[in-house]
This record gives C-alpha cells, structure tokens and sequence, in this order.
C-alpha cells in the first residue's frame, strides 16, 4: 500500500468508506426483515442497500487507484523563451482564403456582391 493511502485525510475516507458499507448493510438486514414479516416494498429496498454499500467500495476502489498511479500526461515545464515571442498554443492557425473567379454567367447582383467580396479580400489587414 502507497504511502499516500496512510495519509490523515486518506485514513479518515477509508474509516467513512467501513461506516457507510456497514451502515448500508445494516439498512439492507432491516428491510430484509421487514420484507420477511409481509412488506413487499421492502424487498426492492432490500436489494437497493447492498447495491449503494457496492458502489461505495467501487468508489473508494477507483479512488485509491487514481491517487497511487503516477501521473505521466503532466505537461513538462516549457524552456525558458523569449518573453516576446507568443506561446504556439496561443496562436490561431491561418486559413488560405479561396476566392474562385466571377463567373459571367451568373446574374448581376450576384456577380456585384462577389465583386464586393473580392475588393474585401484584397484589401490591407489592420
């Protein structure tokens, strides 16, 4: 067992993860019980108790496996860079901007707007 799992706040998780799994089992002997004398109800929580005492140790299981493996996808410190230049994560990619050529045959509000589209284009970026 991994240091980190005798760790105070560890300890005090696993002595909640024993309380809820008896107190859950409890809870499932008592509906049994009330089932046993004609509750019928009870049979559907009888069963529903050990269920949530499963998923608590599933929990807990999942838990303390994530908490001992080492965690390799940690991103690695960059090297020191020039205090100018952006971080590439930051920067957008450049789309090419395809303009393809007027056709004549197409009506004059068209070809007008698609005019307009090109003269925008090729204007100077600010």
């Amino acid at each position: 067992m991994s240091a980190v799992l005798l760790r105070p706040r560890w300890l005090a998780l696993h002595v909640l993860v024993v309380g809820l799994v008896l107190a859950f089992s409890g809870l499932a002997w008592w509906q049994f019980d009330r089932a046993r004398d004609g509750n019928m109800l009870s049979i559907g929580y009888a069963c529903e108790w050990p269920a949530f005492a499963v998923f608590t140790v599933g929990v807990w299981i999942w838990l303390c496996r994530d908490a001992v493996r080492p965690h390799c996808d940690a991103p690695a410190r960059p090297p020191a860079a020039d205090p100018q230049r952006v971080p590439d994560e930051l920067v957008l990619p450049v789309r090419e901007t395809v303009v393809l050529p007027l056709n004549p045959d197409d009506d004059a509000e068209l070809l007008e707007y698609n005019r307009m589209l090109d003269r925008l284009h090729r204007q100077p970026k600010s």
